[in-house]
């Protein structure tokens, strides 16, 4: 029997909804839970529930898999952690910095964001010279480029302001996942070329994404396309086909969701030891007529070559720090 619960993006509604869920229907598979604070809630809830399985639709914070993670909530999602996977190497080879400032609103989610690319970008022989946690920074040190993590779309344009830099932006500032999509639209023809990152193929003719395109265009003929969507339908398949593994039976739905592994609209995708899915990331680029994506980063996971794990910090203000050498997997093979 299918139940439906409703929350928003605290985590104390999203709290009550499971309690409602897992307490009064008694499900036994809990799949949903969106933004940082909801999955974080719910995580420690799951502790106190160990025979259901809580499996986590989209939360950009690292936290619910990375500290303390409950051995029965699943993320076959990829984090903001891993949303930055590709853009240091891109930046580093490709557009040739060598010194870089990054700036961030002054929470969890560009954390973890720009986690990920200072420990891809240092790896590889850049140089972070200032951090910046600020959604209005007034003046921007010189560098060769620019990591702009999450900016509502009417704060980006005066963080683009700030920066020492004239004229196309496309060289010279790379753009966070929940920025990306809008930087058209706010900077203007400025913006023609500025990359990315994405969990999603954006624009992308990949077999997969096109099949769930034209999936969702036919079950939703009226509805405009919700990015977000994809990744509650990624939850959902995985579980699905974790009962499928388990012959139906929900005793061993948590061994079995462990091993799984199934080709998701956004690509492959299976989980670590800590139950985090490893998955594709996506390098986009800004159009004149919207994004299309320009490079797959293959298997990526949320260790960054061992800087990142449940027994080290978490993504921070300063950490982690900007150092050289052991660079993750698909940084090297680039």
């Amino acid at each position: 029997m299918l139940f439906l619960g409703c929350s928003d993006e605290s985590g104390s509604r999203a709290l009550a909804e499971a309690r409602r869920l897992v307490e009064r229907e008694h499900v036994q598979v809990l799949v949903g839970l969106e933004t940082s604070a909801a999955a974080l809630a719910v995580r420690d809830y799951a502790r106190t529930k160990p025979d259901v399985a809580f499996l986590i639709g989209i939360s950009p914070a690292a936290q619910p898999t990375l500290e303390r993670p409950a051995p029965n909530v699943f993320r076959f999602t990829t984090n903001a952690l891993q949303w930055s996977a590709g853009l240091g190497a891109y930046a580093y080879r490709t557009l040739g910095w060598r010194r870089a400032v990054v700036i961030g609103n002054d929470f969890d989610f560009p954390w973890a964001e720009v986690g990920g690319f200072v420990a891809e970008f240092c790896a590889l022989g850049g140089d972070v010279v200032r951090r910046m946690w600020t959604n209005a920074p007034k003046t921007v040190p010189a560098a060769d480029g620019y990591f702009l993590s999450e900016f509502i779309p009417q704060l980006l344009p005066p963080a683009v302001k700030a920066l020492p830099v004239r004229g196309n932006l496309a060289r010279r500032v790379l753009i966070g996942y929940a920025s990306v999509g809008f930087a058209r639209q706010v900077l203007g023809a400025r913006a023609i070329g500025v990359g990315g990152g994405s969990a999603a193929p954006l624009g992308s003719s990949l077999p997969a994404w096109t099949a769930y395109l034209a999936s969702y265009r036919q079950a939703f003929p009226k509805l405009s396309f919700l990015g977000l969507g994809v990744f509650f339908s990624t939850s959902m398949e995985a579980a699905l086909r974790g009962l499928e593994q388990a012959g139906g039976d929900v005793a061993r739905l948590q061994s079995a969701l462990r091993t799984l592994r199934f080709e998701s609209p956004t690509g492959p995708v299976r989980l670590n030891g800590h139950r985090q899915a490893i998955a594709s990331n996506y390098l986009l680029q800004v159009t004149a007529s919207g994004l299309r994506t320009i490079r797959t980063v293959p298997e990526v996971d949320d260790s960054y070559a061992g800087r990142f794990s449940p027994s080290k910090p978490l993504p921070s203000r300063t950490y982690p720090p900007c150092t050289r050498g052991n660079a993750p997997a698909w940084a090297r093979s680039r």
